[in-house]
Order: structure tokens, then C-alpha cells, then sequence
């Protein structure tokens, strides 16, 4: 899509108190399209977690970010790692003008194992909503929704 001119607007909060963390974002981008009209597109989360195990979530200040969790004890030599459950609320709109790319919105339900400060795993479930959106053309999509199981592991340093 030609544009002129693009402009993308963000607000995000976080916080970690204990063994408590929360963090939400918003985002809000136009686009000036060339010989069109003008179009804007936005989305949001809020995810929450609370350690069963007793770790904190440091967040960093100056950075701005939530740090790595840490676990007290970890796996092995005794340690049961650190376990997290966490919920997150997300949706995103794509429909604006002549586009339409939907509008979803997801909640997620996860339980989190950090074996020690570099490998997790995540277990996680997700309902995802597709709100009913009339195309330009072409026939109206309905509402749909959908179940996912999703299960990841992750080393990083």
C-alpha cells in the first residue's frame, strides 16, 4: 500500500510486586495512503502472572522491562524449578475503510515451568474469537472461534 506518511502511537504499563507481575499495552497505527483514503489499524494486551514457587519478576527501570525470572530452586539437585501460572487478554483490529483483515480477540490460560535462569517450558491453552466483519466484497464472514493447545520450550542466554 503507497503510503505518505505512517504514524504508530504506543502506551505500555508494567508492574511486579512480590510474586505478582502484570504488564498491558496498546498500540494505535494510521497510515495516509496515496489516492486513498486514511486507515487505522489497533491492538492491545494485558497478561498477568503470579509464581506458585516464591521467585519475583525484577523489572528494570531504566530499561523499562520486566527481567528474567530466576528460580530459587533450581531443577535438579533436589530444586523443583520455578512454576508460574499466567492469564492474558489480547485482541487486534485490522478492519478499517476498504480493508478488512477481521478482528480477534484471544484469552490465554498458561502454566510456566523455569527449570533454571536459561530453559522453560510453556503450557498453554488459547480461545481465540473471530468477530463477525462484513467484507467490502465478497460474501459476510461469520463468527468463528477457536481452541488451541499450545506447548513450547525455550533455552536462551
Amino acid at each position: 500500500m503507497p503510503a505518505n506518511n505512517f504514524n504508530h502511537f504506543n502506551l505500555e504499563l508494567a508492574t511486579s510486586t512480590g510474586s505478582f507481575h502484570a504488564q498491558s499495552e496498546l498500540f494505535y497505527a494510521t497510515t495516509s495512503r496515496m489516492g486513498a483514503s486514511r486507515v487505522s489499524f489497533s491492538g492491545a494486551y494485558t497478561q498477568a502472572g503470579y509464581l506458585l514457587t516464591g521467585e519475583s519478576r525484577p523489572y528494570n527501570r531504566k530499561a523499562g522491562v520486566l527481567g528474567r525470572i530466576k528460580p530459587l530452586e533450581p531443577f535438579g539437585n533436589g530444586g523443583i524449578g520455578a512454576w508460574e501460572v499466567a492469564g492474558r487478554w489480547s485482541c487486534l483490529d485490522l478492519n478499517s475503510n476498504n480493508i478488512r483483515g477481521g478482528r480477534i480477540n484471544n484469552l490465554t490460560l498458561g502454566l510456566n515451568w523455569y527449570l533454571n535462569n536459561h530453559t522453560k517450558f510453556q503450557f498453554n491453552y488459547i480461545h481465540a474469537f473471530l468477530n463477525k466483519s462484513s467484507a467490502v466484497t465478497g460474501p459476510v464472514i461469520n463468527n468463528s472461534n477457536a481452541d488451541i493447545i499450545a506447548f513450547r520450550a525455550q533455552v536462551d542466554f
